[in-house]
């Protein structure tokens, strides 16, 4: 339909992650897991403004519950990413990760280095330069 607006990737973030710690829950249907973000970048897509170009810095965290059914993730991440001139920017993102088989093969290590697709996951992010 013309003139409704459409999504575009903003910019792509790679986690590198450390072994997950798998808290629990009782009063809940599916368990907590904190997984340690120990590094990567955030780096915007070519055009995109405002433009962004940093890395990690310190180790950061996400919650992640799995929703009972197994076919969607909750995301809830914080961290931290300095920029090439030294500006640092906290990271908060939410969201929901479709497990499809591209996302499951990334998450197991199956897909080495590969790129999990746009559109199997929908987050918002809030960037806070301090």
């Amino acid at each position: 339909m013309a003139g409704f607006p459409t999504l575009k990737p903003a910019f792509t973030v790679r986690v590198s992650v450390d072994a997950p710690f798998p808290v629990g829950s009782h009063h809940r249907k599916t368990a907590l897991v904190v997984v340690p973000m120990v590094g990567g970048t955030v780096i915007s897509e070519s055009g995109f403004t405002p433009a962004l170009d940093a890395k990690f810095e310190g180790t950061g965290n996400d919650y992640i519950r799995n929703d009972p059914d197994g076919k969607r993730m909750r995301l809830n991440a914080h961290g931290v990413v300095k920029t090439h001139d030294d500006a640092l920017i906290y990271l908060h993102y939410q969201g929901t990760v479709n497990m499809t088989e591209g996302v499951i093969k990334a998450l197991s290590g199956q897909a080495g280095d590969a790129e999990t697709p746009f559109g199997d996951s929908c987050t918002w992010y809030r960037l806070d330069e301090y």
